[in-house]
């Protein structure tokens, strides 16, 4: 019994170390493979238990150096051909190649002493799009370091030697050199998802989007990982139609497919960052006349309208002029983490994104302003002034439009921006803008909440900015601009209407990187996100959903009662519609006379204000004769109390009297 127990564990042990052995010879055959293309070397990815390389839209597929570590004295043949570590090999010819875009390379590895033993190594490569590639000099401080590190960054005090490279598809180099900053980006993603997005910060200004405009070289960029987006391009359609609509100051962009020490890590779109700069949103930079001791200092405040705010007490201005530029954000989810905010009168916290430590007397100026000219969005008027003359409301309805056209979960809580520009700035005047446009990647549905994957109804017609019938004029112009482009963007086929493609163009145009980018990344929920299991019904699913919303919100804001255009331009144009009438004063509210325009409610002229009349109060019953509101004081507890009794003994007497 013994002995056959023996022989069993003696046989068992055996097989298991063969199996070990073959595992290990076939995993050892080509260790450490790697290819180079134009100098760069990209490793290899695992993936489904399969060995890959993802390979950029310029690389040769034909002449692929593959290199390798394998056991001393073994041939390795691809087909009949014998290769070395550094060979060329021509994959094209030797791969199988299926319409998933994949070549299956099957290898034969014959050791000095031994059977022959077959592998294989699978391809893809991209089309149409950049390569970028991240290199840090010390491994110490690479991605995971980045990652990992409590700011999420690799710069100046822990800055190592970091460089990028990024090429277009046909290879052309249009940057090469040292980046002075890469960090960690964003909130939810970066919480949440493992494709992170970074900033990065180049040594010299450059146009990574190859525009040939000037306006565009800039040194900060912001690689958006997409990650919560499954068909890859909802912040490319949203940033293009918000474009289209008017937002000339939303980021423009390009995708690359991003390598970081070698390691393919997707589909990444390169964008312009949301700031205050030549070429991204061009008014003065009142920053640079701060000086701030302690950029974490805080004080709070409560300006004229007795709505708080924050501010940083240690900060000083050079500059008497404080009328812009200033660069907001609505941010009610993040706002604790920033230096400078205030409250809106709505309840809503908006965030000083530039000048980032703000002065009291900045932030006194800029939370007071903000706050009336959302209240003339809200109501056509504040004080004598019309929302025409507080807010660009052309920015404003199509601000409005992008984000609730594609039912944004961002919109009108965070990523929501407006900008202020100086007195005297050559292109803007100086009245509160909405925009750039940002953050659709939570659009269209792809939370897993009934709300959020309802396609019907308009989302934010409520909010606050959009309530005033003039804002909603512009937002009718919008919206047919909108249904102007039915058509292209639900073509069946790559379609383009100004800077707008259609779904199925966007798709077209990405799609060979899409297939390399979710071979690595799968298709799963993260943060309540919702995710079907394949590309197709992620795609399908996007497209219906914004096809619903676009045939049943487009007429119900056609059908808003609103000014006629014609009219607010005439109001523009300084030639009002005046009207005079009058008011008359109540016993606690003074009254007046004056003329106002009856399209934009502004107020041209006053006369009084006549007086309140007063309460009086000849029966001596505690009512005031004129208005019958209870004047007979006592703690606010017990007055409505009294009130009651004092209208029981005046109904008693006039029924006695009677």
């Amino acid at each position: 019994m013994k002995k056959h127990l023996f022989l069993t564990l003696l046989l068992a042990a055996l097989l298991c170390a063969g199996l070990a052995f073959c595992a290990f010879a076939e995993n050892a055959a080509l260790r450490d493979a790697s290819v180079a293309v134009d100098g760069q070397t990209i490793l290899s990815s695992s993936a489904d238990g399969e060995t890959w390389f993802f390979l950029p839209s310029h690389a040769d597929l034909h002449a692929v150096s593959l290199a390798f570590s394998a056991p001393e004295g073994a041939v390795i043949t691809v087909g009949e051909t014998a290769i070395q570590s550094g060979d060329d090999v021509d994959v094209a010819a030797h791969a199988s190649h299926g319409e998933d875009g994949v070549y299956t390379l099957s290898y034969t590895v014959t050791p000095a002493s031994g059977s022959p033993q077959t592998g294989r190594l699978r391809f893809m490569k991209s089309e149409n799009i950049g390569a970028m590639f991240l290199s840090v000099a010390d491994p110490a401080f690479g991605r995971a370091w980045v990652e990992s590190s409590p700011e999420h960054k690799n710069d100046a005090g822990d800055y190592t030697d970091v460089s990028m490279t990024m090429q277009a598809a046909d290879a052309t180099v249009i940057y090469n050199g040292k980046l002075t900053s890469l960090k960690g980006r964003g909130n939810t993603t970066w919480r949440t998802a493992d494709k992170k997005p970074y900033q990065i910060k180049l040594d010299k200004k450059t146009d990574l989007l190859s525009s040939g405009d000037k306006a565009n070289k800039n040194k900060t960029w912001v690689l958006l990982a997409n990650a919560l987006d499954k068909t890859q391009f909802k912040n490319a359609f949203g940033l293009d139609l918000a474009r289209y609509l008017g937002l000339k100051e939303s980021p423009e962009y390009t995708y690359v497919n991003l390598y970081f020490d070698g390691e393919y890590r997707g589909l990444y779109q390169v964008t312009e960052k949301v700031q205050i700069n030549a070429g991204r949103i061009d008014i003065a930079e009142l920053e640079e006349h701060n000086d701030v001791t302690d950029e974490t200092a805080a004080a709070r405040g409560t300006n004229r309208l007795g709505l708080a705010y924050q501010y940083n007490p240690t900060a000083v201005c050079d500059t008497d002029d404080i009328s812009g530029g200033y660069l907001l954000e609505l941010d009610n989810a993040f706002y604790g983490s920033e230096n400078s905010w205030f409250k809106l009168y709505d309840g809503n916290i908006v965030v000083v994104k530039s000048p980032e430590c703000c002065t009291r007397e900045q932030m006194e100026y800029i939370s007071v302003r903000f706050n009336e000219a959302v209240k003339a969005a809200q109501t056509n008027v504040c004080g004598n002034q019309s929302a025409l003359e507080l807010f660009d409301l052309d920015s404003l309805a199509a601000l409005f439009m992008v984000n609730d056209y594609m039912k944004n979960i961002d919109f009108g809580y965070s990523s929501t921006f407006f900008f202020l520009p100086e007195e005297g700035n050559d292109t803007y005047a100086h009245k509160f803008y909405a925009g750039p446009a940002w953050d659709f990647d939570t659009s269209l549905g792809n939370r897993e909440t009934d709300f959020w994957r309802d396609p019907k109804g308009i989302y934010r017609e409520g909010l606050t900015y959009f309530q005033g019938s003039l804002v909603r004029a512009y937002i009718k112009e919008k919206a047919k601009a909108v249904d102007g482009l039915y058509d292209t963007v639900f073509s069946g086929t790559p379609a383009e209407q100004g800077c707008v493609r259609s779904f199925s163009g966007y798709r077209a145009m990405l799609e060979p990187a899409i297939r390399m980018n979710y071979t690595v990344w799968p298709f799963d929920n993260t943060v309540n996100t919702f995710a079907e299991p394949d590309y197709e019904g992620n795609y399908t699913y996007a497209r219906n959903f914004l096809q619903t919303r676009h045939t049943d919100i487009i007429p119900q804001i056609a059908a808003w009662q609103t000014p006629a255009m014609a009219d607010i331009q005439n109001c523009l144009n300084g030639a009002h519609t005046l009207i005079t009438e009058d008011k008359a004063p109540t016993c606690t509210e003074p009254g007046h006379q004056g003329t106002s325009c009856s399209v934009c409610g502004k107020i041209f002229s006053v006369q009084g204000p006549l007086a309140a009349l007063g309460h009086t109060d000849a029966d001596g019953d505690k009512l005031c004769d004129r208005c019958g509101e209870y004047i007979g004081g006592g703690p606010s507890w017990l007055a409505p109390l009294l009130a009651f009794f004092a209208r029981v003994l005046r109904f008693l007497r006039n029924l006695f009297n009677a």
